[in-house]
């Protein structure tokens, strides 16, 4: 059994209560390569989209139609006259060219910082929060968890699993599996804050655990 969830790389969390599945995420793991092809192909159209903008602009700010003259001759004198249609039309052009070559800058750059963090597989480092809170992923009873509590949480080495005394069930981590007591009871990682109730471990590729959050199996976690 492995966690390769619904695409190669991806980390699946389950939330289950009583055999019977009640909340489901699907997490990209770092560095696997399970990014989306879509989103990329996004995050490129927009570039590319950005780009054209830019060129737009430039084009129009060199090469646009001049806009409509000032009245005929004859309200002022002619040198008057033909002066200020080059300055309207000079700065007609430059602020069509500020325009969009603005809002184009800012898409490139929207695109490109997009397209960064979707081919870093981070497309999604919210936490998966357990409690009774509303706005916690997974919705259970107060467990005697801490407010907020981290199941995982995303990290400097990636998604980082947190266990903590009370729960119980099976784990499966960097090709060791082992019940979640044994995990416990080992040195680690320990979060902050903690007096040695919790311990965490970076999620790889191929890891696993069905983990029972109450000790008593009706609320627990796959991943």
């Amino acid at each position: 059994m492995t966690n390769a969830g619904p695409r190669a790389g991806a980390l699946r969390v389950s939330h289950i209560w009583r055999d019977e599945v009640m909340a489901d995420r699907v997490l990209p793991m770092p560095g696997s390569g399970a990014v989306d092809r879509a989103q990329r192909a996004v995050a490129i159209a927009g570039i590319a989209a950005a780009a054209v903008v830019v060129l737009v602009a430039v084009y129009g700010a060199l090469w646009m139609p001049s806009p409509p003259e000032p009245p005929p001759p004859g309200a002022v004198p002619e040198d008057v006259r033909q002066e200020a249609v080059r300055a309207y039309q000079r700065a007609a052009d430059r602020r069509l060219f500020y325009a969009l070559g603005g809002v184009g800058l800012v898409g490139l750059a929207l695109a490109a910082r997009y397209l960064r963090k979707v081919t870093r597989g981070a497309a999604d480092t919210s936490p998966v929060t357990i409690g009774p809170d509303a706005d916690a992923m997974f919705t259970t009873p107060d467990l005697g968890l801490p407010r907020g509590f981290a199941l995982i949480r995303w990290g400097s080495r990636g998604h980082v699993l947190t266990l903590g005394e009370g729960m119980c069930g099976t784990v499966k981590l960097g090709g060791e599996e082992m019940a979640v007591d044994d995990f416990l009871a080992r040195s680690g990682e320990r979060p902050r804050g903690s007096a040695g109730a919790f311990r965490a471990t970076p999620i790889s590729p191929g890891d696993w655990g069905l983990v029972e959050l109450d000790g008593r199996g009706d609320h627990k976690v796959f991943f």
